[in-house]
């Protein structure tokens, strides 16, 4: 029969670790967009060692939240209505800074952190420091920067090790592991906790009938090869990756039509059980791969190609430093399991990375170019540019053809505008003075064709120079006000 032990363990593992990354996201907030702003606009005269003007200080969270003369500073319930945030807006009576008003992104990042509760990581002990030495021997022992070792396995009667560690703790804390699940119980979970989505009636049907170790490995062996399994899985890499379609950073919000590759690229690649050295390498470095891997895996560079894009005319160092941070942390967090965008401003206070290490990532993303790119060999891409150029050639020698005919080919039609407009003066004129005269049938629908649309801006090539012909007092005049139609098709000739 088959029996399985589910540990509830797992579940309050995840829970935690859970909770720890949004309080972990929110200080991060602060860390980039809230604290540089107290430190470059507020310390000098709302921090420790300084005289602190009207009794605020700000460099301590209950500082902040005690306020200052003129009361509390945030009132995270009502943004909008902190003074904290009034002042720095110019809203309120007192403006602060004193030497001008913040930008508006700056404004805005202060309005959504006190919106999400004014997640704050200092303390009371004083303004935080900046370690200026690192211990790195102390440093190389903290857990995360030891070589990975075996442990050895307790030694339970479980069927692997993972479940002996398991059962080793839950003994040690005294606690009894929950019942077998049933069948229909156990499938149900596997299907969801693999796919994402429950399972098919046959495959409870199948359990139920063969409850064997067997039967339940198939089961595993069958959703771990299915599509829906590495759907649901990639989208866990899709928010490290902070996978999106558009750009909000910025005015022109532009969808990145092209961002599904970067996604599909991801399901493959768990779908395929492609080893995690080549996972990571295709997503930093696929275009200096050999063919044909590079082309095969081109689309992976979306782990860095899809990050944020900032509005660059206010601010244009600014909103590079943040573009770039924003890789320099993406590649840290997903590969690195550090938060390396804690040194943008000052030598890591917890792991051993000074201001230097951050600068030196940055700089390889500064010095390299973003932009799209065709999913093709580098040969095919080369012929591509090759056929472009002669196309581009040919183009190039049609236009010039044209421009050199279109002198000769608009004069002629000017000459020929300017004597048939002459004709229909005359013949008019003839009409006016002798009207037993011969009609001439073509000049007549002329005539009527001006008439109707003489108010048609389409017509104007038309009506202009026959209107001014008929107002001209003279011969000469008459000829030269012909000419005006050339003008309107495009070609002035000075004879």
């Amino acid at each position: 029969m088959l029996t399985y032990k589910p540990y509830f363990l797992v579940a309050l593992i995840i829970c935690s670790l859970h909770g720890w990354t949004v309080r972990a996201q929110d200080f991060t907030f602060f860390e980039n967009k809230i604290r540089p702003v107290l430190v470059e606009y507020c310390y000098e005269c709302h921090a420790a060692g300084k005289k602190i003007r009207g009794g605020l200080s700000l460099d301590t969270k209950e500082g902040l939240l005690k306020g200052g003369d003129s009361g509390p500073a945030i009132d995270p319930k009502n943004p909008q209505q902190s003074l904290f945030l009034k002042v720095l807006s110019h809203s309120a009576d007192i403006k602060m800074p004193p030497k001008g008003k913040l930008p508006g992104n700056i404004i805005g990042d202060l309005e959504t952190w006190i919106k999400n509760g004014a997640p704050d990581p200092r303390t009371s002990n004083g303004p935080a420091t900046i370690a200026n030495n690192l211990d790195w021997k102390k440093a190389r022992e903290f857990w995360s920067f030891k070589p990975v070792q075996k442990p050895m396995v307790p030694k339970e009667s479980e069927p692997n090790p993972i479940d002996a560690f398991l059962r080793n703790t839950l003994n040690n804390q005294q606690i009894r592991p929950n019942p077998p699940a049933s069948p229909a119980t156990l499938v149900r979970r596997l299907s969801l906790t693999l796919t994402g989505l429950p399972p098919k009636m046959e495959d409870v049907e199948f359990l139920v009938k063969t409850p064997t170790e067997n039967s339940y490995n198939t089961l595993v062996e069958k959703y771990l090869g299915s599509r829906e399994y590495a759907e649901k899985w990639a989208r866990h890499w899709l928010d490290v990756a902070r996978y999106a379609e558009d750009q909000a950073h910025t005015f022109a919000v532009k969808p990145n039509t092209e961002a599904w590759r970067y996604r599909d690229w991801v399901i493959s690649a768990f779908e395929n059980d492609m080893p995690y050295n080549r996972f990571v390498s295709y997503q930093i470095c696929a275009d200096l791969m050999p063919e044909p891997e590079r082309k095969t895996n081109l689309a992976a560079l979306g782990f860095f190609g899809l990050g944020a894009q900032y509005y660059k005319n206010s601010d244009a160092a600014r909103a590079i430093a943040d573009e770039l941070d924003d890789r320099v942390d993406t590649l840290s967090r997903g590969f690195l399991g550090l938060t390396l965008s804690c040194a943008r401003c000052h030598d890591h206070k917890y792991d051993p990375i000074p201001t230097q290490d951050y600068y030196s990532i940055a700089g390889i993303f500064h010095s390299s170019k973003l932009a799209n790119t065709s999913l093709a060999t580098l040969e095919e891409a080369k012929r591509y540019d090759e056929a472009k150029k002669k196309y581009s050639d040919a183009d190039h020698s049609l236009q010039n053809f044209l421009r050199s005919a279109k002198e000769p080919f608009l004069l002629k039609k000017c000459e020929e505008l300017k004597e048939k407009l002459l004709e229909l003066e005359g013949y008019l004129q003839k009409r006016k003075n002798q009207p037993n005269s011969p009609a001439d049938t073509s000049l007549d629908a002329l005539n009527k064709f001006l008439e109707k649309v003489k108010n048609d801006k389409k017509y104007k090539f038309l009506t202009d120079p026959w209107n001014s012909m008929v107002a001209a007092k003279n011969g000469a005049e008459k000829k030269q006000t012909g000419r005006t139609g050339a003008r309107c098709l495009g070609f002035h000739h000075s004879g």
